[in-house]
């Protein structure tokens, strides 16, 4: 009886102090109508099948994009459905307006010609827009959410031209929505609407690069007899050398997203054979792992890190605004320089006094070189919020670091083992297990670098 209700749907649990006549009872009672119900249910679905077709019929030839766009929302999965839809939507966009709430590349009256903009192109300028153009504009002065806005407009225009620039636009931003479940996507539409800071694409693109460059100085090469492709300059890292750098590139890190970093390593080698096609035992190769298909897509285990990444950066203004709720000594909602200044400090021990002073002095509006705690005007915690949000790239201090060769010792080696050994000057009196090369198994070189 319990068994049955656990695995059948629709089932409440059984009482098994009853006698089990009472309960073979109950149980048939419970089943007896469920066969009629199921022809019932098979018989709707056959009406539904039906109706759909009558309407599909009633359809002009015009409109049956929109209808095979309805249907597919209910029948694809949701990429191969924002695929179908991409590439067979033709319709026209209807204008936003000229007023001044709407971005300036996407002010137009009336409707708007759509153009063949691929997922992969979408991304191709994203990056190209954060990585070239946002850095250039970064240098002359702080990015914010208008100068994103301003800068963007600029871009298109002199890329394409007025016309076409909000054609692409327009274009550009229905593939920034149906592909949100791409990490680059998601990170943008949240960089445009003021959610986060634009430093935050760059920043992941810094951490992709210095985690792909660590995992290729621990590249390990395959003996000549096992080199296949002698003419391809290839890196091949063992599986618990990348466990390593990623407990050392991201030390604050909990035991679940670490788990979950392995679980998606795991699923992206079972998904992707190229990462360990022809590649030595326990190890995969680093540019498969890091590779990039022509439509924009990474591998699981990549798109994993860039979500905790993102995760990670979001939480920081919620864990803020909680702890200066807590402590608003200054009044109800209310907040002071010196209340923010002491927050951050908590929050995160590892963050510089520049960088604390930096933020403070964002929120309240004053001056870089200004004496922050001289200031006693009190401010609402949601503007001070708003503004380090929209003007200030404000993460963990320790969100991701440069592996080094010393923090990866210590991850390989057990630390306690070498501490006693440097604190008496020998080798702790502990069994040490041998152990012999496995004929087996090929010999690697550079693998016992640790």
């Amino acid at each position: 009886a319990m068994r049955i209700a656990k695995e059948l749907p629709g089932f409440k649990k059984f009482d098994l102090w009853r006698t089990p006549a009472a309960l073979v009872r109950e149980i048939c009672a419970a089943t007896k109508g469920m066969g009629q119900e199921i022809t019932l249910l098979r018989d709707e679905v056959s009406r539904h099948d039906e109706e759909i077709a009558r309407y599909r019929a009633l359809l002009p030839v015009w409109s049956r994009h929109a209808f095979q766009e309805v249907y597919d929302d209910f029948h694809l999965p949701p990429k191969t459905r924002t695929r179908v839809r991409m590439s067979a939507d033709t319709r026209l966009f209807y204008g936003l307006g000229t007023d001044e709430d709407v971005p300036p590349y996407l002010r137009a009256e009336g409707f708007v010609r759509p153009r063949a903009v691929s997922k992969a192109e979408s991304e191709a300028f994203i990056r190209e827009f954060v990585s070239v153009h946002l850095k250039e504009r970064s240098a002359r002065e702080p990015l914010t959410t208008a100068t994103v806005h301003d800068e963007l407009h600029y871009v298109l225009v002199r890329k394409y031209g007025e016309v076409i620039a909000v054609e692409f636009a327009y274009s550009f931003m229905e593939n920034v929505e149906v592909f949100k479940d791409d990490p680059d996507f998601e990170i943008f539409e949240r960089v445009l609407c003021g959610h986060v800071h634009p430093d935050l694409y760059r920043d992941q693109i810094d951490m992709l690069q210095a985690l792909e460059k660590c995992c290729t100085a621990k590249a390990v090469s395959p003996s000549p007899a096992m080199n296949e492709e002698p003419t391809r300059q290839r890196g091949q890292v063992l599986i618990s050398m990348l466990e390593a750098i990623l407990r050392t590139m991201f030390p604050e890190k909990s035991d679940e997203m670490q788990n979950s970093l392995r679980r998606t390593l795991d699923a992206a080698i079972n998904s992707t054979p190229a990462i360990t096609k022809k590649a030595l035992p326990d190890c995969v190769w680093v540019d498969e792992l890091f590779h990039e298909t022509k439509e924009g897509d990474q591998t699981l285990f990549v798109e994993e890190v860039r979500r905790q990444h993102f995760a990670e950066v979001m939480a920081c203004i919620p864990k803020l605004r909680h702890r200066l709720q807590e402590h608003d000594l200054a009044g109800p909602g209310f907040v002071d320089t010196q209340l923010v200044l002491s927050t951050l400090r908590d929050l995160d021990p590892d963050i510089p006094d520049g960088v604390r002073k930096m933020i403070t002095c964002t929120a309240f509006n004053l001056p870089a070189h200004s004496q922050v705690l001289a200031y006693k005007e009190k401010r609402p915690i949601e503007d001070v919020l708003r503004s380090i949000s929209t003007q200030v790239y404000y993460k963990p201090t320790n969100i991701w670091i440069q592996p080094t060769d010393d923090a990866l010792k210590e991850v390989l080696v057990p630390h306690a083992r070498q501490s006693m050994a440097d604190a008496r000057g020998e080798w702790p009196t502990s069994k040490i297990v041998r152990t012999v090369p496995n004929p087996m198994r090929p010999q690697l070189s550079g693998a016992d670098e640790f």
